[in-house]
C-alpha cells in the first residue's frame, strides 16, 4: 500500500461518525466469522441440526380446507407432487437437481 493510499484511508476514517465506524467494524467481523464457515468446492460437510425443534407457528382450522375450491386444491396437490418427484420451476427454468442441487448454478 502506498503512502497516498494510507493517507486516504486515515482521512476517510477521521471523517466517519462513530455509528458508521461501529457498523463497518461489525460488518467486517460478521464477514470474517462467515468466511471461516464457508464450504469450499469439493468439501463435504454434515448438515447443521437445529438446537430445538421449530414448529410451524400457524395452525389452520381444518374446516377451511372444505372452503378451498376443488381446482385450486388439485393444482396445489399437483405442484406438491412435482416437487416430491424432483421437479421445481424457478425463474421460468425447470430444475431437476433437488436431491443434490448446484447452489451456484445460474439458470439463465
Amino acid at each position: 500500500m502506498t503512502p497516498d493510499q494510507v493517507r486516504w484511508y486515515v482521512e476517510r476514517a477521521r471523517r466517519m461518525s462513530p455509528g458508521d465506524a461501529m457498523t463497518r467494524v461489525r460488518d467486517q467481523a460478521r464477514q470474517r466469522a462467515w468466511q471461516r464457515r464457508r464450504v469450499r468446492p469439493g468439501q463435504t460437510v454434515a448438515p447443521v441440526q437445529a438446537r430445538r425443534p421449530r414448529p410451524f407457528p400457524t395452525t389452520l382450522d381444518l374446516a377451511l380446507a372444505s372452503e378451498v375450491p376443488a381446482p385450486a386444491r388439485a393444482a396445489l396437490v399437483a405442484a406438491a407432487e412435482r416437487l416430491r418427484n424432483g421437479h421445481w420451476d424457478t425463474f421460468g427454468i425447470e430444475r431437476r437437481d433437488l436431491v443434490a442441487p448446484d447452489w451456484f448454478l445460474d439458470p439463465v
